[in-house]
């Protein structure tokens, strides 16, 4: 049997009581988020109290004692040794009362001293994060050498990465040299992606938005980046109004908060590609792959669909309305909760796809035949003409569209 004993942590009582008084958890956040200069002056004032009351409690003590030491000294019945024990001991409480008076300055003293070592080591970190900021700009800015303006670029997150204050202005350089270098060309797309562009676009989504107390949208929008290579990225809050996306690589990306807006992306493969609360309105995405894709909470009316391949993909609470989804697959896909008013079903292919709570009010070129190929199709809503044709009685249910625009309030 074994008889071993496991040792008892010894902040284990503390952990306890921290866990017990939540309060204490609260207090120690609150003042950790106070700004620099408050957390000061709660010092001096927590310090000034404590001298205060030491001086309060201490006060009685001492005139107890001078009081006892002059009627010991002037009683003739008291003999000298007594006399000389009564002084030694106000010389004690003198000496201890100048050295707890000693502790508390010693205190205030080294407080200013970190103070003053700690904004000194700011002020430091800060002339080198700006000499750091010139040094990268000026590689960006290299014209002859490649290298360079990609050890401008990293440079540059380097710097975003260890200052938060900084973050912002490093994405605007970054951002606009995009805008500069590679503008869109309504006649043409380019034919491939810079290094330095792709660069920037790896910075940009690798950055963490969680870490930001401010969010802001970047703008990349007009820009060319046809052939881009997004795989398996991570972007938040990116504006690419008109931007070009010609034959571009977003598989397995993510994107939230996206602004596709008169964007192109024809040819573009985004399989097993996450769009949430992504605005494509007018967009268009000619011939694009969307396989195992998910599409929620989304925005894509008016946008350009013709033979794109929705096969196995999900498409959840979105408007498509007046969308063209001409020759386009959605085999095997997951339509719920989508506002398909007026868009073009011309040759769709909806075989095996669950259209449960969808509506198809309007819809352009939608036959009771490809209706009849998917599933749930009773609970999708219809104009009572075609209701009738599928044999489907009156529809007495209330269109949910307030629901959707209750959900895209904050969008």
């Amino acid at each position: 049997m074994d008889t071993t004993e496991k040792k008892q942590n010894p902040f284990s009582k503390k952990d306890d009581l921290v866990k017990k008084n939540p309060h204490l958890t609260t207090l120690r956040s609150a003042f950790s988020n106070l700004p620099k200069r408050e957390k000061k002056q709660l010092v001096y004032l927590s310090l000034a109290f404590s001298a205060f009351f030491l001086v309060c409690f201490s006060m009685p003590t001492v005139v107890g004692i001078a009081r006892n030491y002059t009627n010991i000294q002037q009683d003739p019945l008291i003999g000298e040794k007594q006399k000389l024990d009564s002084s030694l001991e106000v010389f004690k409480t003198l000496i201890s009362g100048a050295g707890t008076l000693a502790t508390i300055l010693g205190g205030i003293f080294l407080y200013l001293n970190f103070g003053i070592a700690r904004k000194n080591t700011e002020l430091a970190e800060s002339r080198l994060i700006t000499e750091r900021f010139s040094k990268a700009v000026e590689q960006l800015g290299d014209k002859e050498r490649q290298a360079v303006r990609l050890g401008g670029i990293y440079s540059l997150e380097r710097i975003a990465k260890d200052s938060l204050d900084d973050r912002w202005t490093v994405m605007e350089v970054l951002t606009s040299y995009v805008r500069n270098q590679s503008p869109t060309n309504d006649d043409d797309f380019i034919t491939g992606i810079n290094t330095e562009i792709q660069a920037i676009l790896d910075v940009i989504a690798r950055r963490n938005t969680d870490s930001e107390s401010n969010k802001k949208a970047i703008d990349l929008s007009f820009t060319d980046l046809s052939h881009a290579n997004l795989y398996n990225a991570k972007l938040n809050l990116i504006y690419f109004r008109g931007t070009h996306f010609y034959r571009s690589n977003f598989i397995g990306a993510e994107l939230k908060g996206i602004r596709l807006i008169d964007a192109q992306l024809d040819e573009s493969n985004l399989s097993n590609t996450k769009l949430q609360a992504v605005d494509l309105t007018k967009a268009s995405m000619v011939s694009v792959c969307l396989h195992k894709s998910e599409i929620d909470c989304s925005i894509i009316d008016n946008a350009n669909f013709r033979w794109a391949s929705f096969i196995e993909a999900a498409m959840r609470y979105t408007f498509a309305r007046k969308a063209d989804f001409t020759k386009a697959d959605f085999t095997q896909s997951f339509l719920v909760g989508c506002f398909f008013s007026g868009a073009n079903f011309e040759g769709t292919n909806f075989e095996n796809t669950d259209i449960k709570g969808s509506v198809f009010l309007k819809a352009q070129n939608l036959t009771v035949e490809q209706i009849l190929k998917t599933l749930n199709y009773e609970e999708a809503y219809y104009d009572p003409d075609f209701r009738e044709l599928l044999g489907l009685p009156p529809d007495t249910r209330t269109i949910p569209e307030t629901r959707f625009c209750m959900m895209f309030a904050g969008f």
